[in-house]
């Protein structure tokens, strides 16, 4: 695998990034001892591996289980999660006037 860096060359990918996006529930015994094998115990768990052929042959059996990023993909990820997280987002206002025919008396002529 190679990406073209900055100046318009090939560079070799030199890690990639590994997330468990499913469970092991319900899955093939093979492919819990591969995840298992890459480092992965927990559903949105993350780790790095180097990019070699054993760890893309694995990934090769798990893919519809894992998302698979460069080291740039995943900072780029990780920079917009942490944006989104630090946001502040406006209150939501729930109007219930499907339910306005009933009446609440207030607690002050009680």
């Amino acid at each position: 695998m190679a990406a073209l860096n900055g100046h318009g060359t090939k560079e070799a990918i030199k890690s990639l990034f590994i997330t468990l996006k499913r469970g092991f529930a319900g899955k093939k015994e093979t492919h819990i001892k591969t995840l298992q094998s890459l480092g992965l115990k927990r559903r949105e768990q993350c780790v790095e591996k180097p990019n070699n052929a054993s760890i893309r042959g694995a990934l090769a059996k798990v893919k519809h289980l894992v998302l698979v990023e460069t080291d740039e993909q995943y900072n780029a990820r990780m920079m917009l999660k942490r944006a989104k997280e630090t946001t502040v987002q406006p209150p939501v206002y729930v109007r219930h006037d499907s339910m306005s025919h009933i009446h609440v008396e207030s607690q002050d002529k009680l």
